[in-house]
């Protein structure tokens, strides 16, 4: 009952709250810490050779193919519901749910959008072996539990360019 209070009230509050997203940048790229995670260390290396210089760069993602890397996240606002769903939909006590932004996104059509969006500089890495691709899907959260992701990479990006016309303008 006191996780039930404290999402609920965290709740109320955030709707009070002016969100703003913000894209900080990672000392190193996120796809490194994947990577390394992994132990996938040629790839690690591939991409330790292809950027120089770690602190907000950009990476273009690619298989030794060419083909450009999927990903697919989950917005904290959509997080949140989400554990709201979980918590007042009686189906899914004991199940384990996957949380996803509304659709994957490719490396290829995100990145460029990043560049205009925040300036910061880009690589293009080819990085050795299978892809690893993330869409997964919230299918399952959605029929059990109620949830509806409502925020992709369009909407951040979109909700970061408001942001830093506010900020110039």
């Amino acid at each position: 009952m006191a996780t039930l209070f404290i999402v609920e009230h965290q709740l109320r509050a955030s709707e009070k709250m002016n969100f703003h997203p913000t894209l900080t940048p990672s000392p190193r790229p996120r796809i490194r810490a994947l990577m390394k995670g992994l132990g996938r260390v040629d790839d690690v290396r591939a991409i330790d050779s292809s950027v120089e210089n770690r602190k907000g760069t950009l990476l273009l993602a690619r298989d030794e193919l060419g083909q450009s890397y999927w990903f697919r996240f989950c917005d904290v606002r959509d997080l949140v519901e989400g554990i709201v769903c979980l918590l007042v939909a009686p189906g899914a006590v004991g199940e384990t749910f996957n949380f996803s932004g509304s659709a994957p996104f490719d490396y290829e059509e995100v990145v460029p959008k990043l560049l205009q969006a925040i300036g910061l500089p880009s690589v293009e890495v080819s990085i050795p072996g299978p892809r690893f691709d993330v869409r997964r899907s919230a299918e399952r959260a959605r029929r059990l539990a109620g949830y509806s992701p409502q925020f992709g990479i369009n909407e951040i990006l979109a909700a970061m360019r408001d942001r830093q016309q506010g900020a110039t303008g």
